[in-house]
């Protein structure tokens, strides 16, 4: 499959309604993310000399089973100025299910790790720890200057990490999101965003030396998700 090919029948392993989701959408130097992503025969989406970030925090049921997840996502573009991002580098997750931690990584080779992932939306908040260590934190004190709700839709590859390798096989898969989103701006006078090192995940010291700054809280009190399964990829 070509870098940036929609396969024409799609199959989606999961889908899953009634998401209650909060993002936290900010920019970090485009210089570092596209030094990591070079390697990935990517390119990082330049938003105004920035590159583009989305911290994500979902609260979500599956087959009857309540689970959360926390991903930091990277954007990337297809061309040299787009719009818009086409895609996204899944550079970290977290599952608060042992479980189905283990299936992303095993069968989906998905980056995901278990850990203890806590979720609001009113007001937003989300929150990772493993062992009891908080690695990552951000809160909204309050609600102020909403963007008028809209109904959403996104659809796009999010590329998976791979190891060096001489003949490394390279990894996507399909995703689609939608349901009513409401943004505020972060308000760095009054909410909160709190990033600590980890001897494991390597995430958040990217964060850190990126120096990434929030902008805008994404909140979707009922969002849809799809997701499909990994497939390969060359450039």
């Amino acid at each position: 499959m070509n870098q940036l090919t929609w396969p024409t029948n799609i199959k989606y392993a999961a889908r899953i309604a009634n998401a209650r989701e909060v993002t936290l959408q900010g920019t970090a130097d485009l210089a570092f993310w596209q030094r990591l992503l070079d390697h990935k025969g990517l390119t990082a989406f330049n938003s105004a000399g920035r590159a583009h970030l989305m911290i994500n925090a979902t609260a979500l049921v599956w087959k009857g089973l309540a689970f959360r997840e926390y991903t930091v996502t990277v954007a990337t573009a297809d061309g040299e100025q787009p719009a818009q991002p086409t895609g996204y580098y899944l550079a970290q997750a977290f599952n608060s299910s042992r479980s189905l931690a283990w299936a992303e990584r095993r069968l989906f080779h998905t980056p995901y790790a278990h850990g203890t992932i806590d979720v609001g939306v009113v007001p937003a908040s989300m929150h990772v720890a493993e062992a009891g260590a908080t690695m990552f934190k951000a809160t909204m004190n309050q609600p102020s200057g909403a963007s008028p709700s809209s109904n959403t839709a996104w659809q796009g590859h999010i590329f998976l990490p791979t190891k060096p390798a001489p003949k490394q096989t390279k990894r996507c898969f399909f995703a689609q999101l939608s349901g009513p989103q409401y943004s505020y701006p972060f308000d760095s006078a009054s909410d909160h965003m709190e990033i600590r090192l980890s001897d494991t995940y390597a995430v958040f010291q990217w964060l850190l030396d990126s120096q990434f700054t929030p902008q805008t809280w994404h909140i979707r009190p009922n969002a849809d998700h799809a997701k499909s399964k990994t497939y390969s990829w060359s450039d």
